[in-house]
């Protein structure tokens, strides 16, 4: 009672005198009414999250905050992929900005990475105000795909899966093996720690062929070649650098993804003068036109049909009818002889930065 007679001298409220209980009840149950409005305005404004009432943050907020970007964790997922510095920074700049928690199944999946992806080129395309700056951007998406594409291709071949730091693994020289950790893995770049015995740190001569065995997983492991290109040390430890070869054939990838296509070009056989650096390059007609169809495209080069003829080792300039229409430099690297029809295999060796971004936007199908 006293604290009632309190609260009703702070209030000035006189509703009730000290032996009247109904006047009691009637300031709680208006107090409780009061109560009960401000929480049920709290909760429409903040939410309900798992644990309750969210106070200081809208439910919106909350969720986000439990998914915050771990950017420690991106940069080992961007390690493995062997992403330079360049790349690492543009990718991280395009997770966060849709929203990415997740890195490395992101990266791991090409159909959800591909929703990002295309998403960011919509919105560089839709915002651009500087057409060299979006060519620029959307170069770098589409390197950073070929990359994941690449890496995904190749363990799924049985070739090179993705090498993570502080994977566990065994370095097998000659008929000996020592088990090593990787310290840093950078594509085919690979350090680990120096192999040890029983007298201390094993030498290693740089240019001596190895082999790495390593423990992705306690159930799967994959096998490397390669070989030493130095050793250093830091910290007072041993590191070896290694530089992995390429798969064998039966193995081995395309570095590039390809896609069925039916695209009208022309073709011309050229000479290209003045080639280097510093030298202005000038590009000669050669030879005959043609003309054909391509009937496959990939970001590194594409297949023509036609019923001309042209030697292997040629330089040709292409002219595709596309949207926008791109015109490459490329080499005849071989040919396919079917009757009257040829099959010209080119591998691009200069290509303008937008008509590569749109051979991109094709293969990727990130245009409608």
């Amino acid at each position: 009672m006293n604290h009632l007679l309190l609260l009703q001298g702070f209030m000035g409220i006189t509703w009730f005198k000290e032996d009247d209980p109904l006047g009691a009840i009637l300031l709680a149950v208006v107090i409780g009414i009061i109560v009960l409005i401000l929480v049920t305005l709290n909760i429409k404004k903040v939410g309900i999250g798992a644990t309750g009432i969210r106070l200081g943050q809208s439910g919106e907020e909350g969720a986000k905050s439990a998914r915050k970007f771990n950017p420690v964790v991106f940069h080992q997922v961007a390690h493995a992929y062997g992403l330079n510095k360049e790349q690492t920074n543009f990718l991280e700049s395009v997770f966060k900005a849709e929203g990415v928690s997740d890195p490395g199944m992101v990266m791991g999946t090409p159909a959800v990475l591909d929703k990002h992806f295309k998403n960011a080129y919509r919105r560089f395309e839709r915002e651009s105000s500087n057409d060299a700056e979006t060519q620029n951007r959307i170069a770098l998406l589409f390197s950073i795909r070929n990359a994941a594409d690449f890496s995904h291709n190749l363990a799924a071949s049985g070739g090179i899966p993705p090498i993570k730091e502080n994977m566990a693994a065994v370095l097998v020289l000659g008929e000996e093996s020592y088990p090593v950790k990787i310290i840093e893995a950078n594509g085919a770049k690979i350090t680990t720690g120096c192999p040890q015995n029983d007298r201390g740190p094993v030498k290693l001569a740089s240019g001596a062929p190895v082999s790495l065995s390593i423990s992705a997983s306690p159930s799967k492991r994959f096998s490397v070649n390669g070989q030493v290109t130095e050793v250093s040390s830091a910290n007072g430890s041993q590191a070896v650098k290694i530089s992995l070869a390429a798969p064998n054939k039966k193995k081995s990838q395309r570095k590039f993804r390809r896609r069925q296509v039916g695209i009208s070009c022309s073709y011309r056989p050229v000479r290209i003068e003045g080639e280097g650096k510093g030298k202005k390059t000038a590009i000669r007609a050669a030879g005959q036109p043609g003309s054909g169809t391509v009937v496959d495209i990939s970001m590194g080069g594409c297949c023509i049909k036609t019923n001309g003829s042209i030697n292997a080792g040629t330089s040709i300039k292409v002219e595709m009818q596309m949207t926008p229409a791109a015109a490459v430099l490329g080499q005849v690297v071989r040919i396919n002889q079917n009757g009257s029809v040829t099959i010209i295999h080119v591998k691009f060796i200069k290509v303008p930065r937008k008509a590569m971004n749109a051979i991109g936007a094709m293969v990727f199908e990130y245009t409608d």
